[in-house]
């Protein structure tokens, strides 16, 4: 601690930090009932390995255990995540009707407990309580954090975070500690970094955070010869745990990223890089306008120009910086960010939950600057992190409410960024499924002038044509789907679906067994098979498969829908009704739902 800093007793330092922690869970507890989002369905509700679950061995040797997408299941490696989600499943079988909260309330704890590791981390670097007490719940109150903790698939981020600041800890340890007490902090901090990257990939930033804090904060130790051997020892054991961790991710997926990478692309990423590590700064420190997706506008060369010349000076800064971990905290802001600078190709351009190992470099940043303040400045500083938290603390609780739901998500999500294609493409999914088919086209249609060409979005432009009875466009776009992505099963259910419709139920049955042998998960198919069934007039089969997979799922009302369908037709009027009532269950503003539970009680109807 520097000979100015003001001193605090440790019951009242834990005080308030307790206080910061009950704050932080108040703005979000409110919201910890909502359903779950987003890909929630298919990397947990609706993914066998999860809600059944596999052998143990088989997470790790598996890849289709990872999510029913077989896009996810070819670039994602997560296994010791998909293990989480199974026990937290299990244990919320306790309480099945409030299972979502069972998922948020985890998250929320898993938050709390890193809030209390920043704030470890802070005065292990900051030597000031105070200024370590306050940079830690700055970080707590973050907007940017209301993503990692209300939608259930971060699970894998909060405790792959954990870990890694677990095993940074352990490594600091190790590094300061006298000879003779190093192997159970370094044998820790491997065996968290190892835990770590089997739950989430970018906890292999590791891998160079230890050897900068060792260069930024720790040079002089690389003097003596026995404490660099021992720091050599750690370093280059992460990076032979990470090697070994790289080679079996590659031979399970067959890839070495999310795609191929080209040499164009990487160095494309080089130039990216200052304008990105800028922009994420911005959505870090934002009190509100915070999304699922920030949309995919290039910036101009002109501004990648003025964002590096901006840029490097501002980093350059913070590592001609005196005070304790600063140099460290701007370090540790851009190599965690490193997995996501697009200098190998990545899904998504930028995203809420990428930042949350990043901020902490913030943090770490915050926590030096304070704790060297000159004394008759302090009160000054003390002021301003005030109104940044109650700023923070009031962008939170504002944030939180848009993981009501999907549509609100994502509707939110149009609103901040106008030009977001996967913002349109989920709202307009979202209305889909909610049977509002004119406003889905929009937005989908919106998605594709965007400049989004996943083959995920025609296949569901094509399901909105379908459902408008405009099928000549639908057919055109299940072809798209399938030009992009020849492999595509479920688009190949699509067009069965479409040749369903024409009465060539022959073609239907080619086309469904296409997609029964390239899709790993038979939802789709499984649901227009049963659609066949009913076009075939075999009713009673496709009441059972509807059935089967409304269970299976779990969460599509309208599966139950088509099942009290078959149901009043084939005249079983208590199997309608008890379909009719579990649709109305998942959704009461569903039409469909709401006519049928009435029309169950007069007997056979027409199936769809």
């Amino acid at each position: 601690m520097s000979a100015s800093a003001p001193t605090i007793s440790p019951r009242r330092r834990n005080l308030l930090f307790a206080a910061v922690l009950v704050l932080s869970g108040a703005l979000y507890a409110p919201w910890l009932s909502h359903g779950f989002l987003w890909d929630d369905f298919v990397q947990i509700t609706e993914n066998p390995s999860v809600r059944v679950g596999v052998p143990l061995l088989q997470y790790f040797t598996d890849r289709t255990t990872t999510s029913i997408r077989s896009d996810y299941n070819e670039r994602i490696y997560r296994p010791l995540r998909n293990v989480a989600f199974r026990w937290v499943w299990r244990a919320s079988d306790l309480l099945r009707s409030h299972r979502t909260v069972v998922f948020h309330g985890l998250n929320l704890l898993l938050y709390l407990a890193g809030g209390v590791l920043v704030w470890q981390l802070c005065f292990r670097l900051a030597r000031d309580e105070l200024a370590s007490l306050v940079a830690a719940g700055l970080w707590l109150l973050l907007p940017v954090h209301a993503e990692d903790v209300l939608y259930a698939s971060a699970l894998g981020d909060l405790l792959s975070f954990d870990l890694q600041l677990v095993g940074l800890l352990l490594a600091l340890r190790a590094i300061d500690a006298d000879p003779g007490r190093t192997l159970w902090p370094s044998a820790g901090a491997l065996l968290a970094f190892v835990v770590a990257t089997f739950v989430k990939e970018m906890a292999i930033t590791s891998l160079v955070i230890i050897p900068i804090f060792v260069f930024s904060e720790r040079r002089a130790l690389l003097l003596a010869p026995a404490r660099r051997r021992r720091l050599i020892a750690l370093i280059a054991l992460h990076a032979l745990l990470g090697f070994a961790y790289l080679t079996l991710r590659t031979a399970i997926l067959k890839r070495v990223g999310q795609e191929d990478v080209r040499l164009s692309e990487t160095l494309w990423g080089v130039a990216d890089a200052p304008w990105l590590l800028l922009k994420y700064l911005k959505v870090a420190l934002l009190p509100l306008g915070h999304a699922p997706d920030y949309g995919s506008k290039t910036p101009t060369n002109l501004t990648l120009i003025l964002c590096a010349l901006g840029g490097l000076p501002l980093f350059v800064w913070c590592n001609l910086r005196p005070e304790r971990g600063v140099r460290f905290g701007a370090w540790l802001y851009v190599a965690a960010l490193g997995p996501v600078l697009h200098l190998v190709p990545l899904w998504t351009m930028m995203a809420d939950r990428f930042l949350l190992v990043p901020s902490v470099g913030l943090a770490v940043m915050g926590a030096g600057l304070l704790a060297r303040s000159e004394p008759r400045r302090r009160p000054l500083y003390l002021s301003l992190c005030a109104v940044l938290a109650i700023a923070w603390a009031g962008g939170t609780a504002i944030e939180a409410r848009r993981f009501q739901s999907d549509e609100s998500l994502f509707a939110y999500g149009v609103e901040e960024v106008p030009d977001s294609g996967l913002s349109h493409h989920n709202l307009g999914l979202m209305l889909l499924r909610r049977g509002e088919t004119a406003r889905a086209i929009e937005h989908l249609m919106k998605a594709e002038r965007l400049g989004r060409r996943d083959p995920r979005l025609y296949h569901h432009l094509a399901g909105a044509f379908d459902a408008a009875g405009r099928y000549d466009e639908a057919a055109r776009a299940t072809a798209r789907a399938i030009e992009l992505k020849p492999d595509y099963g479920n688009a190949y259910a699509q067009r069965a679906a479409l040749e369903r419709r024409r009465g060539d139920f022959e073609a239907a049955e080619q086309s469904l067994a296409i997609a029964s042998r390239l899709e790993g998960t038979k939802t789709a198919v499984e649901r227009e098979r049963a659609a066949l069934l009913v076009a075939s007039g075999r009713l009673d089969e496709a009441y059972q498969m509807y059935r089967d997979l409304a269970e299976v799922t779990a969460s599509d009302p309208v599966l139950w829908q088509h099942a009290a369908e078959c149901a009043m037709h084939l005249g079983r009027v208590d199997d309608a009704r008890a379909a009719a009532e579990r649709c109305y269950a998942l959704n009461p503003t569903l039409p469909a739902c709401l006519a049928l539970r009435e029309p169950v009680q007069a007997g056979p109807a027409s199936a769809q």
